[in-house]
C-alpha cells in the first residue's frame, strides 16, 4: 500500500504555489505536528492568498485558546518535492471525523462542508445558494443518501429561517431560535 500526495483545496488549489494532502499508508502513521497522535493524513497548506503565512495558525491558536473542541494542530516547514524547493508550507491536520479529529458519531453525526460548484463532492445538495458537500456519515445506499440529503436541506432551511426572521422573541427563543438548532457552548 503505497501512500499518496495530491493536490488539495477550493478556490487554493489554482494558486501558482498549491495546497497538498498527505496519505500515508495504512500502517505507517506519523506525527506530523507534535501533537502526540499518529495519523495518515495531514494537509500542506500553501497559505498563497496570505503574505505573512500566519492567518490560519493565528485562527487555530485562538481556537485552541477559547476551548474549542478540534483545532488543527500545525508546523511550518520548507518543502521539497522532486528536488525542487515548493516554499514555505504550514503541515496541519486533515479535518475529518476520527479520534483527535472532529469528534462526532461517524455513524449517525453530520460533517457538511460547504464548497463551491465546480469543486462540491459527493453525497451533495445545495441549499439557498450554498453547496454542501455530505463528509460523515457515509451513506451507501440510494435510499439513505437521500434521507441523509433531505434532513440536511430541512436543517439548514430551518436554521436560515430562524436567522432571517425578523421577530427577535422567535429568534431568542430556546425551543424555536437559532439554540434549537446550534448547541451554544460549541459555538
Amino acid at each position: 500500500d503505497d501512500g499518496e500526495i495530491k493536490v488539495r483545496g477550493n478556490s487554493t488549489s489554482e494558486c501558482i504555489k498549491r495546497p497538498y494532502r498527505i496519505k500515508f499508508p495504512k500502517k505507517h502513521k506519523h506525527d506530523m505536528v507534535g501533537n502526540g497522535y499518529d495519523a495518515r493524513n495531514w494537509v500542506l497548506l500553501a497559505n498563497y492568498l496570505d503574505p505573512a503565512m500566519i492567518r490560519n495558525a493565528v485562527s487555530y491558536y485562538i481556537g485552541k485558546e477559547v476551548g474549542m473542541e478540534f483545532c488543527p494542530g500545525y508546523q511550518f516547514a520548507d518543502v521539497v518535492i522532486n528536488d525542487e524547493y515548493r516554499g514555505t508550507y504550514q503541515i496541519t491536520d486533515q479535518v475529518e471525523v476520527g479520534k483527535n479529529r472532529i469528534n462526532v458519531d461517524e455513524d449517525n453525526g453530520w460533517f457538511i462542508e460547504a464548497s463551491r460548484y465546480d469543486m462540491v463532492e459527493e453525497p451533495c445538495l445545495t441549499v439557498g445558494n450554498l453547496p454542501l458537500s455530505i463528509k460523515n456519515p457515509e451513506p451507501s445506499k440510494e435510499a439513505e443518501i437521500a434521507e441523509l440529503k433531505a434532513q440536511v436541506e430541512q436543517w439548514f432551511t430551518n436554521l436560515n429561517n430562524v436567522f432571517f426572521n425578523s421577530d427577535f422573541a422567535t429568534f431568542t427563543s430556546p425551543s424555536a431560535g437559532w439554540r434549537a438548532y446550534l448547541d451554544e457552548e460549541s459555538l
